[in-house]
């Protein structure tokens, strides 16, 4: 699975491999920035 989100994008029968994030990726990573703001958020506003 991290292989599918992280490895290479074949295109054209290997002629041409992309390197980058996939959607999954994307969502993963913008999940997860959500997340830390909010509790950052919290921390902060309990102080």
């Amino acid at each position: 699975m991290l292989r599918k989100l992280f490895g290479p994008i074949t295109l054209r029968g290997g002629e041409i491999q992309l390197w980058g994030c996939s959607p999954g990726c994307l969502l993963l990573s913008l999940l997860a920035s959500v997340v830390l703001t909010v509790a950052l958020n919290l921390l902060l506003r309990a102080c």
